[in-house]
């Protein structure tokens, strides 16, 4: 801890320094409409507050208010001179304080309106660490149309008086750390500047002094004084003029000269970014910014690979215990996900028995790598709301969660075998209402984990679309359709059947498709295109944007495998008597989605053409020689047997 000489203010450096136990005790009115909830309020209890688990915030709070409460609140800003700290948004996710309880000032106004509801400002002292708090209330049965509320319950003369200190072990974090921002704030657009900078870290005589040399290519290096509690590192900065020809100086987001920026500690190998660091320029009339690093973070460079334990692998039990007799049941062979979060060094588990615990549990459950053994890692079992959570009812009413094998919070054990797959310890899962899940649902045992080889995508093959159509013109406009992808040749990629085969032919080889060279689920397929002879030579259909202009139609690949297809419309061509086209729109087709024929097309090998086999393209040309083994190698066919005829793509 960071204790002082110089004052009492110097006791509290930062949001450290208060982290501990501490007795809450607060005048809680309890309403009419809160009588039903009142065991649920806290007037005399304890809080913790301590370093933020997801390592984003300053701190987090637990146990204030309420019992249950559905996730730590987050302290997103202490000011040491006035010795206050704040947290703007007491009901965290809009989950609030608990189920359908939320936060507000001490009127009750509804918090999901226009009306910006107060933070909770918490006064502390910097010698006793005791704290008063602005009075507030909790308000339940909202109206979300109405935007209205009822006050539950008034809690005035709120105070946190210190029972015990934490005792918080400081790392050393000397070294060169690279600081980049994320995001579509991250950094500036169009600075002068690169995205990244170096930060070089050396110890200053103790443990929590720093000096820190912040290395920007197009910029002389500069070296600051740091503090470091164990939680936040903080570099202050006081005018701080950093290149005297370009009149660069260092500044926070509101260009004041005067400031911070700071990082939170994660672990030994990242620290996310808290308060930016700004350079502006005053070589004009006015300051200018030149540019920031927000919202990333700091990782330590090393030069030394490390196994990555991200991925998506398949999770098999081979002795799964089903309490239910079927009604409730849960997968033996499914996902088993590990998310790498990079701006905090830290991997979670997201996916496992077919359930995004990822989203339940506010990013995944905590892996943690074991110190002594590389290849060992437990799961924890107590995730941000105090039980690793699998998934919830429509309703919310019944929860699932996970459980160790003697139906505790020990983590689960995850070894990394010789042969590359993992085993995992044995676990159970439990449901009821949330906080009291006591009802056993299955048990797995002897479960293996192997990696699962990636699929290589494709966007060829035979699809069938649907669409949303409107009318301009009286007519049969298939709201169903037919698309046909073909594998790229070597002319590129086309599609060769879109709402009629005659997208082929009547285009000389079908529609261009373009896939996307950033994006592998991301395509483009061309428009002013002919999808339909309906006269020969005198009336046809084409296809444009929905504007009825010629800008290519977007094409999205979803996590399903199904293609999302921009809005097009759809136009009648006719001609005048000096052949100018005559157009007219049909109609214009909406939310279209296409997705990939079960049995997709079969391939044929050229060589592979038996007696009794014949093969034509699609405009029924008998396919022989040169024009079989050259020109229709990767192209669609058609297959005639003596069984019927059915389309191939030619190999």
């Amino acid at each position: 801890m960071l204790i002082g000489t110089v004052g009492a203010k110097a006791q509290v450096a930062s949001m450290a320094d208060l982290f501990g136990k501490y007795k809450f005790t607060a005048d809680v009115e309890v309403t009419d409409a809160g009588k039903a909830s009142e065991a649920h309020f806290v007037k005399d209890g304890e809080v913790v507050i301590t370093k933020d688990a997801a390592k984003i915030f300053e701190a987090q709070i637990t146990g204030f208010a309420v019992n249950n409460a559905t996730e730590a609140m987050k302290v997103s800003n202490i000011n040491t001179e006035t010795c206050k700290f704040q947290v703007k948004n007491p009901s965290g996710n809009s989950y609030g304080a608990m189920g359908g309880l939320y936060y507000s000032d001490i009127n009750g106004t509804y918090p999901f309106g226009e009306t910006q509801i107060e933070s909770l400002v918490f006064v502390y002292d910097p010698k006793t660490k005791a704290m008063t708090c602005n009075d507030f209330s909790l308000v339940g049965n909202c109206n979300y149309e109405a935007s209205t509320c009822e006050i539950f319950a008034k809690y005035t003369n709120v105070r946190l008086t210190l029972i015990e200190a934490e005792t918080i072990n400081i790392p050393d974090i000397s070294g060169d750390w690279k600081v980049t921002g994320a995001g579509d704030y991250g950094t500036m657009e169009g600075s002068v500047l690169p995205d990244n900078y170096m930060l070089t870290l050396v110890q200053d005589g103790s443990a929590e002094a720093y000096k820190a040399t912040v290395t920007i290519e197009g910029i002389s290096p500069f070296t600051l004084d740091a503090t470091f509690d164990g939680n936040t590192l903080a570099i202050p900065f006081d005018n701080v003029l950093i290149d005297e020809a370009k009149a660069y100086y260092l500044a926070d987001l509101n260009g004041n000269l005067t400031g911070k920026f700071t990082f939170t500690y994660s672990s030994e190998k990242a620290m996310p970014s808290g308060s930016a660091l700004v350079i502006i320029t005053k070589a004009g009339e006015e300051p200018a910014t030149v540019q920031w690093w927000m919202n990333g973070s700091a990782k330590k460079q090393t030069d030394a690979p490390e196994f990555s334990w991200a991925g998506k692998f398949k999770m098999t039990v081979a002795d799964m215990l089903d309490f239910t007799e079927g009604a409730d049941p849960f997968p033996a062979e499914s996902d088993f996900e590990i998310t790498y979060y990079d701006a905090i060094d830290a991997y979670y588990l997201t996916s496992i028995v077919g359930c995004n615990v990822g989203n339940v549990n506010n990013g995944g459950l905590k892996l943690t790598i074991s110190d002594e053994d590389p290849t060992v890692a437990e799961i924890s079992l107590t995730g941000p709301y105090g039980a690793a959570y699998l998934k919830s009812s429509d309703d919310n009413t019944v929860w699932y969660k996970m459980v160790d094998a003697n139906g505790g919070q020990t983590p689960l054990t995850l070894k990394r075998n010789d042969d590359g797959t993992f085993t995992l310890s044995n676990f159970f899962i439990f449901k009821g209402a949330y906080g009291v899940e006591n009802t056993p649902v299955a048990g797995m045992q002897d479960i293996t984990i192997s990696t699962v080889a990636p699929v290589e995508l494709t966007w060829d093959g035979a699809y069938q679309a649907t669409a949303t159509v409107t009318k301009y013109v009286d007519g049969d406009y298939p709201e169903t359709f037919p698309i046909v992808i073909e594998p790229a040749g070597d002319y590129g990629q086309f599609i060769t059947t879109f709402i009629t085969e005659d997208a082929n032919a009547a285009n000389y080889g079908g529609i261009r498709f373009t896939p996307s060279e950033e994006d592998a689920d991301k395509a483009e397929m061309a428009t002013d295109k002919y999808v339909k002879t309906v006269e020969p030579g005198a009336k046809y259909w084409k296809i444009y944007d929905m504007n009825g202009s010629t800008s290519p139609l977007s094409i999205t690949r979803n996590a399903d495998g199904t293609l999302s297809i921009a809005s097009f419309s759809l136009f009648e061509i006719t001609y005048d008597s000096n052949w100018n086209e005559v157009k007219k729109c049909l109609a214009l087709y909406e939310n279209v989605t296409a997705t990939k024929s079960s049995t997709g097309i079969d391939h044929i090998a050229v060589s592979d053409k038996a007696q009794g086999v014949k093969m034509y393209d699609l405009q029924g040309r008998c396919l022989s020689g040169k024009a079989l083994n050259g020109g229709m190698k990767n192209r669609i066919v058609i297959v005639k047997t003596a069984d019927g005829a059915k389309k191939m793509i030619a190999q």
